[in-house]
């Protein structure tokens, strides 16, 4: 099966990636020649078992690592063998992170956790900076809490001013690694609701790699991977 889509537009596109880990005899072909699309507004969940490539391809895609071989695109820019500057850049520019640990700075504000990505990109006044903040907190439900210091939130609380950070800089693509790992059920089935109604709002195309199928089942795409291939 190809990660490809077929027709309409493309956020950011693979073709061809192939990642080896180890070497000699112990060397693992952990990604055989991959070919991905994704697709601006939609939620995409990669699932499959332990080892099959998943958090690999989550790496590659962010431009974290770089594959053996393969082409990586966001828009007419070939990312995989740019140099770490453009690299960096695009990443800076295009891509927002999630991961299943928030990684808030716990004596910062929620607003002001949700402002760093934009100070490290530069270009705007801290009033704009505080202005775009408290209206992405206010997307997640969380407009009354934008001045509470980090280690005062909830768990779930925390999660989504991590998904505002990740969306600080307008990102086309956002890349999610278990993003509700560490939640109840409850918390978990909120955090996906907000982040996926973000995304169908303001265009953002998602990468999800979990374990939890139900969230998995309510994405708009599912790519199943086994052995360093989509099945």
């Amino acid at each position: 099966m190809s990660g490809q889509v077929t027709g309409g537009v493309v956020a950011m596109k693979a073709r061809g990636l192939v990642r080896t880990l180890g070497s000699g005899e112990a060397a693992v072909r952990v990604l055989d020649g991959l070919d991905f699309d994704l697709s601006p507004g939609k939620t995409h969940a990669i699932v499959g078992p332990s080892g099959c490539g998943k958090s690999t391809l989550l790496y590659l895609m962010g431009l974290l690592d770089r594959p053996d071989r393969g082409e990586i695109y966001i828009g007419d820019l070939e990312l995989a063998a740019a140099s770490d500057e453009v690299r960096t850049r695009a990443r800076n520019a295009s891509l927002g992170f999630v991961f299943q640990f928030h990684f808030l700075l716990s004596e910062f504000s929620a607003m002001e956790n949700v402002m760093l990505p934009m100070a490290k990109l530069g270009g705007k006044s801290r009033e704009e900076m505080e202005q775009r903040a408290v209206g992405l907190l206010d997307k997640l439900g969380l407009a009354d809490k934008a001045r509470r210091m980090a280690h005062q939130l909830s768990g779930g609380e925390q999660q989504r001013v991590a998904i505002a950070r990740a969306l600080a800089n307008a990102p086309a693509i956002l890349l999610a690694d278990e993003p509700t790992g560490n939640l109840d059920e409850r918390n978990a089935r909120q955090v996906f609701e907000q982040l996926q109604g973000v995304a169908h709002e303001l265009g953002q195309a998602v990468l999800m790699v979990t374990h939890n199928p139900g969230l998995a089942e309510q994405c708009d795409r599912i790519l199943r991977m086994r052995d360093g291939r989509f099945t």
